[in-house]
């Protein structure tokens, strides 16, 4: 499951919201595809400039999906979050 938030239809930007796989698909090349067609949606379907990825600095496996997705680490968001 995936969903995306703060959609930005004036600047075109977007962000993937929540992504929830089974445990089957974690960390899987199908769970890096299934990321990578959503994204080619935003893109050529919805043609929207930028698609944004936030995670917990401390989820290893979701910061290396980014990477391997291409994703550009732009900063942290300091104190955003309380547990």
């Amino acid at each position: 499951t995936f969903s995306l938030m703060r959609i930005d239809t004036k600047n075109r930007v977007v962000e993937m919201g929540w992504v929830v796989y089974s445990s089957k698909l974690k960390q899987t090349r199908i769970a890096t595809e299934a990321q990578y067609l959503v994204m080619k949606y935003v893109f050529e379907e919805l043609c929207y400039r930028r698609y944004e990825w936030k995670c917990d600095s401390w989820n290893a496996p979701s910061n290396n999906s980014a990477k391997r997705l291409g994703f550009t680490f732009e900063g942290t968001f300091r104190q955003a979050v309380v547990y």
